[in-house]
């Protein structure tokens, strides 16, 4: 591990977190989305995700499932998770002084523990009106994640802590078009809040910047990663989007499904706060604060947040005791 920090340590530490996990497809290789909404598509390996009629958690990959219920039907699921997540062996340059590591402040290279284990809860429900119309409801999380390391650790200018959940209510309808094709829709209604910290290098903007009255530096280069300030960003959002889905069975045997999610764009708004980590770091805070505003608190700080799309085919196909199933997403 090799981290590389820029000299504004603030904009890109405080969007470290949040820009390697929520922009575009990068958020399932980063662990953002899950994929734990149902047990028993879990059992299947998430292949079953666009022809899941076993229980009504179905819904959450596509609500054209409902039309295959009959009655009234309730999920509850709860998953635990445990991350074994490790940082070790990092090293960082100090890029605004020539490239040249400095060993002395490299601060903890070495993280046992990144993620606490989190319990997802998932709740549907589905309702049949008649034999054509059924109707559904949903609360789940479809992505959060959660990472923190010591204020101290190597790389503290990128991310300390990054905090994020976004909890979803579904409401969803389903049409049996005819013997052979359902399609439904699903509006999700997401509610996002999180909280991304970082380290600002106070002592390098110090250590670089002449001080008018005098020409020299206002810091020495001792200061250098040795008098931080600590930024948090707390913020939440609320944003709507919707989902359709398809289910064509042909033969008792054969089940085909497709699913479209639209993208969620999230503009989360709240507060940002500095606070020095020693004196030396106090002492100079607010003067810099007061000529840079991206070093000053803000009560109305913001961040844009792209939840991607997600488009889904699958099949299913019964062969005497067996169900064989295929999934792409």
């Amino acid at each position: 591990m090799n981290l590389k920090p820029s000299r504004y340590g603030l904009t890109l530490g405080a969007l470290a977190g949040l820009s390697a996990l929520g922009q575009g497809g990068q958020a399932f290789a980063a662990g953002f989305a899950l994929r734990n909404q149902s047990a028993s598509g879990m059992g299947t390996s998430l292949a079953s995700d666009t022809v899941n009629t076993f229980d009504a958690s179905g819904i959450f990959a596509n609500p054209a499932v409902m039309s295959s219920f009959k009655g009234q039907n309730f999920s509850v699921g709860l998953t635990y998770v445990s991350a074994n997540i490790k940082a070790s062996d990092a090293t960082r340059s100090n890029t605004a002084l020539g490239g040249v590591p400095n060993p002395a402040n490299q601060g903890a290279t070495s993280v046992d523990t990144v993620s606490d284990p989190a319990t997802i809860p998932s709740i549907y429900g589905v309702h049949q009106i008649n034999d054509s119309i059924h109707i559904g409801w949903g609360f789940t999380v479809p992505f959060a994640t959660n990472t923190e390391y010591a204020d101290d650790w190597t790389g503290r200018y990128y991310a300390t802590k990054t905090e994020l959940m976004v909890k979803e209510l579904t409401v969803a309808g389903s049409y049996r078009i005819n013997e052979m094709v359902d399609a439904g829709l699903a509006l999700n209604y997401q509610m996002a809040k999180g909280e991304l910290d970082s380290a600002v290098d106070v002592g390098l903007a110090g250590a670089t910047t002449p001080n008018p009255a005098t020409g020299a530096p206002f810091l020495p280069i001792t200061a250098v990663g040795n008098a931080d300030a600590i930024s948090k960003f707390e913020a939440d959002s609320s944003a709507l989007g919707f989902q359709i889905g398809f289910l064509a069975h042909p033969t008792p045997e054969i089940k085909v499904g497709f699913s479209y999610r639209s993208e969620v764009k999230h503009q989360a708004k709240g507060d940002l706060k500095f606070t020095a980590s020693n004196p030396t770091a106090a002492a100079v805070l607010p003067g810099f604060a007061a000529a840079n505003p991206k070093l000053a608190d803000s009560s109305d700080a913001k961040l844009d947040l792209t939840l991607p799309s997600i488009s889904s085919i699958g099949a299913a196909y019964t062969l005497d005791a067996f169900t064989y199933y295929a999934n792409a997403t």
